[in-house]
């Protein structure tokens, strides 16, 4: 797994910067230079090395700006369902007594039949919050 792992970052390098320069070619290149050209050679590699950096920079820049961003949504959805949680859990209870209560004082059909038709208008007016109770197997 490690391997894989190592070998998919280099190919994941290469993709964003281009292949590395092998010693072999830098050998070959190298042949034939005086001291000066050697240093001029340095200077050049130093160069696309700074190239490669500040591509670098813009990349993980980027990526910074765009994981703030994602990080940004992310709270902000976790404080719509904290708040739709906190309000649902708080109005269950009562919804259930109001229930338990209409059914129990009144037994005749006509009576379930509004009990059951105030059911569907609660889980009608909010189905994101009664499919959570619905699929999820808690009964009321």
């Amino acid at each position: 797994m490690a391997a894989t792992l190592n070998v998919s970052s280099f190919n994941n390098r290469d993709s964003l910067l281009g292949p590395n320069i092998k010693q072999g070619d830098i050998m070959n290149r190298t042949n034939g230079l005086n001291n000066h050209g050697l240093v001029g050679f340095q200077w050049q590699i130093m160069k696309e090395q700074d190239e490669d950096l500040e591509k670098l920079k813009e990349t993980v820049t980027s990526t910074k700006h765009i994981s703030l961003a994602v990080n940004e949504k992310l709270s902000l959805h976790t404080r719509i369902l904290e708040t739709w949680t906190s309000m649902w859990t708080q109005r269950i209870p009562t919804y259930r007594k109001s229930l338990a209560r209409h059914m129990s004082l009144h037994t005749c059909c006509c009576c379930l039949h509004d009990a059951f038709l105030q059911w569907l208008v609660v889980m009608w007016c909010f189905p994101s919050f009664a499919s959570k109770f619905i699929f999820s197997g808690i009964r009321f």
